[in-house]
């Protein structure tokens, strides 16, 4: 299980190092107004990153888990359960985006 989160924590460090929006703030805060005030920018925003991975993968997990305790013939049954899952989150989330 140690394993587990030292793997979820590298993948976490890895995706909050990579160029994006907030990587951006981070250096203008930098620029602008020294290393401390980037610095509780860069832990929140990676803290907050890491929760977010976090939350996710635990729902997704609950998830498979509610779907595996289904009884079904075979593992395609499953495999069309995890499908529907997975489709009816992505529309979702493509609804709320578009009000």
């Amino acid at each position: 299980m140690t394993t587990l989160y030292l793997n979820f924590l590298l993948f976490a460090v890895v995706i909050s190092i990579t160029p994006g929006p907030t990587n951006l703030i981070a250096l203008t805060l930098g620029h602008r107004y020294g290393i401390n005030s980037a610095f509780a920018f860069i832990i929140s925003a990676a803290s907050s990153a890491s929760l977010i991975l976090l939350l996710t993968s635990q729902g997704i997990c609950q998830c498979i888990y509610y779907l595996s305790s289904v009884t079904t013939n075979n593992g395609l049954d499953r495999l069309y359960m995890v499908n529907l899952v997975i489709m009816e989150i992505i529309l979702d989330a493509r609804y709320s985006n578009s009000r």
